[in-house]
């Protein structure tokens, strides 16, 4: 979901302010590329690009990343908020907690057994 949105959030806002900025149109796919490198001489070859493209792509991958986080930060909330509340109807199953072993998990000698057999029967 985050991925989705952050690529959705860079296709309608960080696109557009990066043309409006100056940056040709035919060097934005490179450009977003090299962004996602983060390398600087990945970036600065890119044909057109400046210093101010530069800011205004720094802020704009923060805007769409801080974006992206509150919608994911809602919908958590809202998951963890049901959980919250479907609580109050579980019901309490505090009296059925013991400490007995009804039955072994896992293998066990043949001298386990006979001995859990006995105490079964006692």
């Amino acid at each position: 979901m985050l991925s989705n949105k952050v690529t959705e959030n860079v296709k309608d806002d960080l696109v557009p302010a990066l043309v409006k900025a100056g940056l040709p149109i035919e060097s934005v796919v490179g450009f977003l590329a090299a962004l996602e490198t983060g390398s600087a001489k990945a970036i600065e070859a890119i044909p057109g690009v400046t210093p101010s493209i530069i800011g205004v792509a720094e802020i704009g991958m923060k805007d769409a990343y801080k974006n992206a986080f509150t919608v994911v930060y809602l919908v958590t909330l809202a998951f963890g908020g049901a959980a919250i509340i479907a609580s109050w109807w579980t019901p309490n199953i505090e009296g059925r907690l013991t400490h007995d072993v009804m039955r072994q998990l896992g293998e066990s000698t043949e001298n386990e057994r006979k001995a859990s057999e006995a105490d079964a029967e006692v």
